[in-house]
């Protein structure tokens, strides 16, 4: 925390309705796919698991689940389609349902190649968010020295999302397991970011203050700092 003010915090939930695991793929429309499967592939050094004349699916050196990111050919402005997280199991999707429909947040079934069942919905700020238990696998690439390019991103880290509404993206969040790594202050006394986490590290998503639900990043994992 920075600053000297304090804040309200929504208490952490140590035994959540379900059990969220980690940030797990992320779909962007582009114009160009071919240009886009370039930089992707050659600076930031993803592999390309399949494609077709519309769409690409990446995936990182450590991954072993199909994809990490969904290129998709679009006519109209470049954009996130939505960020995906992943939930331990079948079951955990079942919860996640009843959990927006309680609160009145709309939440669907969706067809997603090559994953299992989907959930696409949006968070308490507006995030598009889809969440899946089970991907198709391929073989992890790590090792596989000769083929690494670029960056060499390994993994998926975070998200950054800017909303005007920072903490009630803390508060929903925390509510079904999401635990606060950090958290900023603003002059004012308002929560200006957070940065939550399931999987361990510092954050999975980070909300900070700005016009959105935007996506302002999204953040790789590297094996060295000097690229």
């Amino acid at each position: 925390m920075t600053g000297q003010r304090t804040i309200d915090l929504p208490r952490s939930v140590y035994r959540p309705p379900l059990n969220t695991t980690r940030a797990s793929h992320v779909v962007l429309t582009v114009h160009d796919l071919a240009a886009s499967r370039e930089f992707r592939t050659e600076v930031i050094g993803p592999a390309v698991s399949d494609q077709d004349r519309e769409t690409v699916y990446p995936r990182d050196r450590e991954e072993s689940c199909r994809h990490g990111l969904v290129l998709k050919a679009a006519p109209d402005a470049p954009a996130a389609r939505s960020i995906g997280m992943r939930v331990l199991s079948e079951d955990d999707l079942d919860g996640l349902k009843r959990f927006f429909d309680d609160r009145g947040l709309a939440a669907e079934f969706a067809d997603e190649p090559f994953q299992g069942r989907t959930i696409r919905t949006r968070d308490r700020v507006g995030t598009p968010v889809d969440y899946c238990a089970s991907m198709q696998t391929r073989p992890r690439l790590l090792l596989e020295f000769g083929d690494h390019r670029g960056g060499n991103a390994l993994r998926i880290d975070h998200f950054q999302i800017h909303t005007p509404e920072v903490m009630p993206a803390c508060r929903f969040h925390v509510s079904f397991g999401f635990r606060r790594s950090g958290y900023i202050v603003a002059p004012d006394g308002a929560m200006a970011g957070v940065f939550v986490q399931r999987k361990g590290n510092p954050h999975d998503i980070v909300f900070f203050h700005g016009p959105g639900p935007r996506l302002h990043h999204l953040a790789y994992t590297c094996r060295e700092a000097t690229l």
